[in-house]
């Protein structure tokens, strides 16, 4: 066993890797591969599609906002202020981020997404 010590020590001395031809064994047995615990198939494929929506809409609703700022502060008559309109915009989308994930971890993430389809759908604006 010194000898093998001695060894390893010149090799690293000398800085030479040397690789040995030994098959090393887990300390535990390997688990198989449990059915069902990982997405497959269409199922993966809808996840993937799910996602991709879900980080598509934010973004694309702050490029309309930030597109359409130029007809909202002439409507408004306030084009010297209009930086306000983003920010305040910002802020209100943040804030309802913040309240919407808190509500998730306390409920369930399904009943809060069902439960922000039911706002949006009674909102006076969705007719």
């Amino acid at each position: 066993m010194s000898d093998q010590n001695s060894n390893i020590n010149k090799v690293k001395d000398q800085g030479i890797v040397s690789l040995r031809d030994e098959t090393l064994e887990a300390d535990s047995p390997t688990t198989k591969y449990q059915e069902g615990r990982y997405l497959t198939g269409f199922r993966k494929l809808l996840a993937i599609l799910g996602l991709g929506v879900t980080l598509f809409l934010p973004t694309a609703e702050i490029s309309i906002v930030s597109t359409s700022l130029v007809t909202i502060s002439n409507d408004l008559q306030g084009f010297d202020q209009s930086s306000w309109m983003i920010t305040a915009y910002l802020c209100a989308f943040t804030g309802f981020i913040i309240i919407w994930a808190k509500l998730s971890s306390l409920v369930g993430i399904k009943p809060a997404i069902i439960g922000s389809m039911i706002l949006c759908r009674l909102s006076p604006s969705s007719t």
